[in-house]
Order: C-alpha cells, then sequence, then structure tokens
C-alpha cells in the first residue's frame, strides 16, 4: 500500500546523497519510500515511507535487486514528551547496512552523520536509540561483517556529540 509521501522531506533525505565509496559506484542505487517500488520485501519493508520528521527508507540496488542500507527515524510525539519532561528529539529505529558486503565501509557512519546535522537543523536536543545487535530485524540479514552487541553500543556512543548527542536507552552512563 502506497502512502502520500512528503516532498520536503523527501528531498531533505535525497540531500544527504550516496556515501562516496567505490563499491557503490557505476551501479543503480536509489532511494526508496515506497514499498511497493521494490519486488519480493520482507515484512519489515512493508512500510517504507516518508512523512514529515517520520522517515523509513532503503537504499535499493536495481542492478542485483537487493536493500544495501534501510533507516528508520522519527520525531518524539509532543504529548508523550509533556508526559516524561524530555525535550524534543528524533528516535533512531533503525541504522543498518543489510548487503553484508557493504558493511565497515562508512554507510552506516554517514547517515548517522547526516540525521545528526538535520537534527541540529530542526533544533531536536538529541537522539535516541536502543542498540540491540540481535533485533529480530535482522534475523534475515548474513551475520558476516555485523556489529557484536558491546561494538554496537560503543559506536553509538563514538558518534555522539557535544552538538548532537546520542543516548542509548538501556546503556545511560
Amino acid at each position: 500500500m502506497s502512502k502520500e509521501i512528503n516532498t520536503n522531506m523527501k528531498d531533505i533525505i535525497l540531500g544527504w546523497g550516496i556515501p562516496n565509496i567505490s563499491e557503490l559506484k557505476n551501479i543503480d542505487i536509489q532511494y526508496v519510500f515506497d514499498s511497493s517500488k521494490i519486488p519480493n520485501v520482507d515484512e519489515y519493508y512493508q512500510d517504507l515511507r516518508c512523512e514529515h520528521n517520520n522517515v523509513k527508507f532503503c537504499l535499493y540496488d536495481f542492478d542485483n535487486n537487493k536493500i544495501i542500507f534501510s533507516m528508520d527515524f522519527w520525531e518524539s510525539n509532543n504529548g508523550i514528551l509533556s508526559l516524561t519532561g524530555e525535550s524534543q528529539h528524533f528516535r533512531l529505529e533503525l541504522l543498518n547496512v543489510n548487503d553484508h558486503q557493504l558493511r565497515n565501509k562508512g554507510i552506516a557512519s554517514y547517515y548517522l552523520n547526516k540525521l545528526q546535522e538535520y537534527a541540529i537543523q530542526s533544533d531536536m536536543s538529541f537522539i535516541k536509540v536502543k542498540p540491540c545487535a540481535n533485533d529480530e530485524i535482522f534475523n534475515n540479514d548474513s551475520e558476516e561483517n555485523s556489529l557484536k552487541q558491546d561494538e554496537l553500543i560503543n559506536f553509538y556512543r563514538k558518534k555522539s556529540t557535544k552538538e548532537m548527542p546520542i543516548k542509548l536507552l538501556g546503556y545511560e552512563k
């Protein structure tokens, strides 16, 4: 089922570009915000979307018919914030280099940095993430070159900056 795409948000995400790494050159890689645009999508990727500050997209390799990267984030809900007393933030639900051959090439870091830049521009206070290397979303992905739980936690901690902190749910210092 197709959802209406917020063109402003889509333009922002498209403006992030594609990481400049040799393995991504000369192949037809496109951002996909609508699950109906790609074949044989597993259950988790059936709700791709691009709404204002609520985005779930993938980079799709149309030459080899596979998802190579996926990201899911949304803006915190004002009603919940008023109950919890938290500041406005983004919740990063997924940051995944799906193609194991492309892991450890800087793709996840590239997009996390883009989200941090966008969060700063959007006056967010932080990005919240619950790192879980063994989440069921990864069941269909190869474990080759994937981060173990402690490595994943360290990845996010190292990417946290004074300008845009990353808060780890369940791993607060």
